[in-house]
C-alpha cells in the first residue's frame, strides 16, 4: 500500500520523494505504524530500505531490522550509518545485531559541541569504537576489536572542526579501561584528559600504570584546576610530585593550600600521608572536621581566622562572631575575592549565599548589620526568622525597590508561601501584581493565599488562561480556578469570565472542576454562548491536551460534538500577525463565515490529527458524525495519521 501525502505531513520529519522516508527521520513512541506501512508498501528501492534501516537502528527496533534484513536491505553496505546510529542512541542490542550480520564498523558518531574562543564552535566525535566504549558494553568492544576497529580511534577520518576522543577517554569501568590499555590504547593526554573529567578515583587509577612518571605531576595540576578532587587524590597517591604550585581565584597556593582551601578532607590527607612538605599554611576559611583531622594529626599549624567572607562562606555563626569580636566590620567585607560580590556586604551575602544558616546572618544584624537590606533578601531567599527579626531593628515593610517590586511581589514570585502571610499579617501593601506573579511563576499556593486575601481575581485569571501546568500542579491550579470563581461571583459571574474559567479547567483536564463550574448542571454551547464556529472551545481545549476524561465529562455536561473551531492553515496570518488575525477573526464573529486561509474544524476532527483513540470514542458514542466535513471538504477519517484510526473513523 503507498503512502498518502497526508501521512507524511503529519509526521512533520518524514520527507515524500518517491515514498522515500529522509533518513534522519526518527520514530517517536507509539508511531510505528509509519514504519510499518513502510514495510508493507510495494514501491521500497533500495535507497528506501537503507533509509529506514537507519531509522530501525537509531530507534532500536529489532524486530525491525530483521524486517528488513529480510527484504534484503544493506546491511553491509548502508549509507544511513545504522551501526552509529544504534550506538548513538544507546541501543547496545541493535548494535551488537548490526555487527553480528556485517555492518559496517568504520566510520564514528557525534557527541556534542565545544565552543572554542578562537576556533569557534567544535564537534565532538569518537570513533564507533568509541561509541561502543560510551555504552559501557564489554562484550561489544571485544568484538569490534576483533573486527579490526583501532584501540586509539585512529581510524575515524578527522576534520578541522572536530574535537575527536579516543575510546579510551569514553571507558567507563576499570575492565574497560583495562580491555583497551591490553589491545593498544594510549595513555595520551586525548585519553587522559576525559577521564580526569569523569572525577572517578577508581578510572584514573587503573589507567595510571599506562601514563609515564613524569607526567603525573601535570596532570595532578590539570586536575585541581578543573576541581576534579578525586582524579587528584589518586594521582597523589599514585605519586605524583607534589611540590607544584597552583593559580587560585585567590593567588598562587600549594597544592596543600589547595586542598585545605577546597576543605577537601580525603585530598587533604592524601598529600600529607605523601610526604609533602608541610610549613604554615594561609587559613582561608572554616574547616571542615575531617580536614582539620588530618592537619592535626599531621601537626600542621594554623593561624586564626581573620576575614569576615570567610567566616561567612561555609562557617558558622559561632566563626562570624569570633572575626566580629576581633574588630571585623559588620558593614562590609575586608576583602572578597568575587569580583561581583566585592561591593556587597555582609549580611547580604550571607542570606544569598548561606540561606541554610539564618544565625549567621542574626548574629551579623545584631552586630549591627543593615536591616534594610537584610529584610530585602530574607524575602527573597525565603528566610522568615532573619525577615521578622530585620523588622525588629527598623526595617520598613512598604518599600518599593527600582523596578516597581514591592516585598510581597517578590515573596509571592519566589513561592515563599509562608513569608507572604507574615508581610500580610504585618499590613504590608496587596496590589494586584503580586498574584499575577506567583501564577506566572507556578506558585500557585501562593497565589492561592493571596487570592483569599482578597487580590483583584481579573488579572489572575488572565494571566491562568495563557499557561500550562504540568501534571504535578494540576490540582494546585484547579484550587486556584475555584478560588477565582467564588471571587468572580460564582455562578453568577459575568459569561466571560465563566467561559474563561471553564477554558482553564479544560486546558487542566480536570473532569471534578469541570463538573462543579457547570451552570444548572450543564456546559453547553449555548450556555457558555459559543456559536457554531468559535475561536475557542473547551471540549477542542480538551482533546488538545488529550484528557479523555475531561472530554467525557464535557460531553455529559451538553458540549456539542458537532461544534467548529477556527484553525489557521499552513500559511495563514498566525496569532503574531495581530492585524490580519484580527480581521480574519472578527469576520468569523460577525459573519458566521470562515475567512480565507481558516478551516472550521469539528471535534471529531480535531481528536482524529491529535491520534487519541479513546476520545474518538467517545465522541462517536456522544453523536460526532463520521460523514462530516470540515470547510476545506475533508472527512475526519482522512486526517488522521495511523490506518487503524483512519479504519476507525471511517467505520472499517
Amino acid at each position: 500500500m503507498p503512502f498518502s501525502d497526508e501521512l507524511l505531513a503529519a509526521s512533520g520529519k518524514a520527507l515524500h520523494l518517491g515514498h522515500r522516508f529522509c533518513a534522519e527521520c526518527g520514530l517517536k513512541e507509539g508511531q510505528m505504524a509509519w514504519f510499518e506501512e513502510a514495510l508493507a508498501s510495494g514501491v521500497l528501492n533500495d535507497e528506501d530500505l537503507d533509509a529506514l534501516l537507519g531509522l530501525a537502528a537509531r530507534e532500536g527496533r529489532l524486530p525491525g531490522l530483521e524486517q528488513l534484513r529480510d527484504r534484503g536491505a544493506p546491511i553491509a553496505t548502508a549509507e544511513s550509518c545504522p551501526l552509529q546510529g544504534a550506538l548513538g542512541r544507546g541501543h547496545a542490542k541493535g548494535a551488537a545485531w548490526l555487527v553480528q550480520h556485517g555492518a559496517e564498523v568504520k566510520g564514528g558518531g557525534f557527541l556534542g559541541t565545544l565552543d572554542d574562543p578562537e576556533l569557534g564552535e567544535l564537534r565532538i566525535t569518537t570513533s564507533t569504537l568509541g561509541l561502543a566504549t560510551k555504552l559501557g558494553d564489554a562484550a561489544l568492544v571485544t568484538e569490534l576489536l576483533a573486527r579490526g576497529c583501532d584501540p586509539a580511534g585512529d581510524d575515524l577520518e578527522r576534520a578541522e572542526d572536530w574535537v575527536v576522543i579516543p575510546p579510551l577517554g569514553l571507558a567507563s569501568t576499570p575492565e574497560l579501561v583495562a580491555l583497551l590499555l591490553k589491545a593498544g590504547a594510549r595513555a595520551d593526554e586525548e585519553a587522559i584528559g576525559p577521564l580526569l573529567d569523569a572525577d572517578r578515583a577508581d578510572l584514573v587509577t587503573a589507567v595510571l600504570p599506562a601514563v609515564p612518571p613524569e607526567l603525573l605531576g601535570h596532570f595532578l595540576v590539570v586536575a585541581l584546576s578543573n576541581g576534579k578532587h578525586r582524579a587528584a587524590e589518586a594521582l597523589v597517591r599514585a605519586g605524583a610530585k607534589t611540590d607544584e604550585r597552583f593559580t587560585s581565584q585567590i593567588g598562587e597556593l600549594s597544592l596543600l593550600e589547595t586542598a585545605i582551601f577546597k576543605n577537601d578532607g580525603p585530598l587533604t590527607r592524601a598529600l600529607l600521608e605523601s610526604g609533602v612538605a608541610i610549613k604554615r599554611p594561609k587559613l582561608f576559611r572554616p574547616l571542615t572536621p575531617e580536614v582539620r583531622e588530618a592537619l592535626e594529626e599531621f601537626s600542621v599549624p594554623l593561624p586564626p581566622l581573620k576575614d569576615l567572607h570567610h567566616a561567612v562562606m561555609p562557617g558558622t555563626a559561632a566563626d562570624v562572631k569570633a572575626v566580629l569580636a576581633g574588630g571585623a566590620s559588620p558593614h562590609k567585607w575586608v576583602r572578597y575575592p568575587v569580583a561581583a560580590m566585592a561591593k556587597s556586604v555582609p549580611v547580604l551575602g550571607a542570606i544569598t549565599m548561606r540561606p541554610d544558616q539564618p544565625e549567621i546572618a542574626l548574629a551579623l544584624l545584631e552586630a549591627g548589620g543593615d536591616p534594610s537590606l537584610a529584610l530585602f533578601a530574607a524575602v527573597l531567599a525565603g528566610t522568615l526568622e532573619v525577615a521578622q527579626a530585620a523588622v525588629a531593628k527598623g526595617a520598613k515593610l512598604d518599600g518599593v525597590r527600582p523596578d516597581g517590586m514591592t516585598l510581597l511581589d517578590h515573596a509571592a514570585q519566589e513561592g515563599h508561601t509562608e513569608v507572604a502571610r507574615w508581610l500580610l499579617e504585618q499590613g504590608a501593601p496587596l496590589d494586584e501584581k503580586a498574584a499575577v506573579l506567583a501564577v506566572q511563576s507556578g506558585q500557585l499556593e501562593t497565589a492561592r493565599l493571596l487570592l483569599e486575601r482578597h487580590a483583584a481575581p481579573g488579572p489572575v485569571l488572565s494571566a491562568l488562561a495563557t499557561l500550562g501546568f504540568p501534571a504535578a500542579l494540576v490540582e494546585q491550579a484547579a484550587n486556584v480556578v475555584r478560588i477565582l470563581h467564588q471571587e468572580l461571583g460564582g455562578h453568577g459571574a459575568a459569561l466571560e469570565d465563566w467561559r474563561r474559567l471553564v477554558h482553564v479547567a479544560a486546558r487542566l483536564g480536570h473532569a471534578g472542576l469541570l463538573q462543579s463550574l457547570a451552570r444548572e448542571g450543564s456546559l453547553s454551547d449555548s450556555h457558555l454562548g459559543l456559536p457554531e464556529i468559535a475561536r475557542e472551545r473547551p471540549l477542542h481545549t480538551a482533546i488538545d491536551g488529550g484528557h479523555q476524561e475531561a472530554v467525557e465529562a464535557l460531553l455529559r455536561l451538553g458540549a456539542d460534538p458537532t461544534g467548529k473551531l477556527l484553525v489557521a492553515l499552513r500559511g495563514a496570518p498566525q496569532p503574531g500577525d495581530l492585524v490580519l488575525d484580527t480581521l480574519a477573526r472578527a469576520m468569523t464573529d460577525v459573519l458566521g463565515e470562515v475567512p480565507p486561509g481558516y478551516t472550521a474544524l469539528p471535534a471529531l476532527h480535531f481528536a482524529g490529527m491529535r491520534g487519541n483513540d479513546g476520545i474518538l470514542r467517545a465522541l462517536l458514542a456522544a453523536g460526532a458524525d463520521r460523514d462530516a466535513r470540515d470547510s476545506q471538504g475533508a472527512r475526519a477519517g482522512d486526517l488522521a495519521p495511523t490506518s487503524t484510526l483512519r479504519d476507525l473513523l471511517r467505520g472499517a
